[in-house]
């Protein structure tokens, strides 16, 4: 048996298709610290055991970074952890007795601050979405790091010094402990507003982490320059307490991703194959879309005219404090994913989810589509039934009811006026039947209704008809009701004054074209009539459009297949 479609996507691991390259990336970052470890160990820092603080720190980041990128592939803190983890193990480099590699432990020697300070902001999807968040982050690589290259080629002994200027490195020095200060300050004020416009489930996280976050950098940055005059401690073990410290930030942010308020996403490129294997129930696919963007709440809906609907055809639009990010498929708005903006707030992911889903999306539309117009056309027929038994009840009941009584005498009436009285209810229901389905219609044939419609207009009507009267019936009474609306509609709401109505049919279709002059502006949409011609056609597989004429006036045009 089948599996369930919204099961099948469910069960297949988020990241099964990221798996392959995380498994290498996890064994080469396994060997980078084995090798950081081995070369800090056999070096000069005493005690021996500092040498794995570096590797040891580094590995954490990694592997939260391995685990959080594996079970949330669209998420970017996964691969940001990863890198900080890289930086670790370059910053390791420091302890070693080589040269080059000094060089290169010194370059990176800081860069762990600037990497947590854009893990921060740029949590929890990963990306800076915002101009100050990304200004924050190039300014904390730039001070933090950047500084650092400057300050240490001007210092003699270093391995890549290319000058001797004290002074500089000294200006250097300070501008980058304040820059720093002002740097987690101004990071500090982002999260605070960040934190009093999240929702109440994401305060749970973002408070722990945000706080943990900023206290660490914090820390590292006080140890740095006032726990040694202050305590009298060595340089070693204050830096031993800055790289546990730093060393704690990765599994804060992992469990943020993976359990906190913010729902577990799917990879882009799983909900990509898994549409790819065959039609999927529209509720099975708000479910991958959901359970893609990270946003359980996440719905559907399709673009019918101007407006929204659901699955069952029926009326949606997007409720307030939803965003609404649009499908398109070949430049047409197919339909909508309606999300919370809080919980997804990277606009290119949703995007990405758009067009990934565009192609199911618009074959459901054209089902909902479908299920909106068999709701009106049975609306409509309701409504059509209930006017009719209405005009029988209050009119020609009541006036048979009359005569009857005139007739039996129990009213004083004449002869005449029983007869006068017949002939008007012989005229209401004659009416009546006319509305329902014309007796020329019914005796002669589409092609003489049409005429006896037109000789009735206050315009000139030019009519050609070429058909025969071998139409299903069906066919015959909805290509009339579609010449009945198109008319009706150019003299009473586009002041037409010539008309020209043209039927025919070839082997499969009759084709309908009624053209005015009027002013144009005819739409199909709401429960107007023109709604209501087209979803006659289309229940019967055809097709209804209106389009305005290059010099003025309006054409409509019908297609109903007829053949056998």
């Amino acid at each position: 048996m089948e599996e369930a479609p919204a099961e099948s996507f469910r069960r297949r691991p988020a990241g099964s298709a990221v798996r392959p390259a995380l498994v290498l990336l996890g064994a080469a970052a396994a060997a980078l610290a084995v090798a950081v470890a081995f070369v800090a160990v056999a070096g000069p820092v005493e005690p021996a055991w500092y040498g794995t603080l570096f590797p040891a720190v580094g590995t954490a980041y990694v592997g939260s970074g391995l685990l959080a990128w594996y079970r949330r592939p669209a998420n970017r803190v996964g691969p940001l952890l990863v890198a900080a983890g890289v930086v670790m193990y370059l910053a390791g480099f420091e302890l070693t007795g080589t040269p080059v590699l000094i060089a290169i432990g010194l370059v990176f020697s800081l860069a762990p601050i600037a990497v947590i300070l854009h893990l921060l902001l740029a949590f929890p999807t990963g990306r800076l979405t915002t101009r100050a968040a990304r200004a924050l982050a190039v300014a904390g690589y730039v001070v933090v790091v950047g500084t650092d290259v400057v300050r240490y080629s001007l210092t003699p002994g270093v391995p890549f010094a290319v000058g001797d200027a004290p002074a500089v490195v000294a200006a250097i020095g300070l501008t980058q402990r304040i820059g720093t200060i002002v740097i987690i300050l101004a990071t500090s004020a982002l999260l605070v507003h960040r934190f009093r416009l999240a929702m109440p489930t994401q305060r749970r996280t973002l408070a722990p982490l945000y706080a943990f976050g900023i206290l660490t950098i914090g820390y590292i940055v006080f140890a740095a320059n006032v726990l040694p005059p202050l305590l009298g401690l060595d340089l070693s073990t204050v830096a031993a307490t800055q790289v546990i410290a730093i060393g704690l930030i990765p599994f804060a942010f992992a469990v943020g991703v993976l359990r906190g308020g913010f729902a577990r996403t799917a990879a882009l490129e799983d909900l990509g194959l898994w549409l790819a294997r065959g039609d999927r129930d529209p509720e099975a696919v708000r479910g991958a879309v959901a359970e893609t963007l990270g946003d359980p709440d996440a719905r559907l809906v399709f673009r019918i005219d101007d407006g929204y609907v659901d699955a069952g055809g029926n009326t949606a639009e997007p409720a307030p404090g939803r965003a609404t990010a649009r499908v398109r498929l070949h430049g047409a708005e197919i339909g909508a994913i309606v999300h919370d903006p809080a919980l997804v707030p990277d606009s290119a992911h949703v995007d990405a989810v758009c067009g990934t889903i565009a192609i199911a999306l618009d074959r459901q539309r054209l089902v909902a589509e479908l299920r909106a117009s068999r709701a009106r056309v049975t609306e409509a027929a309701d409504a059509e039934r209930r006017a009719i038994a209405r005009d029988l009840h209050d009119g020609i009941q009541g006036r048979l009811v009359l005569l009857r009584l005139q007739a039996a005498g129990s009213v004083d009436a004449g002869p005449g006026d029983v007869l006068a009285g017949l002939d008007r209810a012989i005229d209401e229901l004659r009416q009546l039947v006319h509305g329902v389905m014309p007796a020329m219609l019914v005796e002669n044939g589409l092609g003489a209704a049409v005429e006896d419609l037109a000789d009735r207009l206050p315009v000139r009507t030019a009519v050609d008809v070429r058909v025969h009267n071998d139409l299903p019936p069906v066919v015959q009474s909805t290509a009339y009701f579609v010449v009945a609306e198109a008319l009706t509609n150019a003299i009473k709401h586009a002041g037409a004054s010539q008309l020209d109505v043209r039927v025919r049919r070839d082997d499969a279709d009759v084709h309908i074209e009624v053209c005015d002059d009027g002013c144009g502006g005819a739409r199909v949409g709401g429960q107007g009539g023109l709604r209501g011609v087209r979803d006659r056609v289309e229940a019967l597989g055809g097709r209804f459009e209106v389009a305005d004429l290059p010099g003025g006036g309006t054409r409509l045009c019908g297609r109903l297949p007829c053949a056998s």
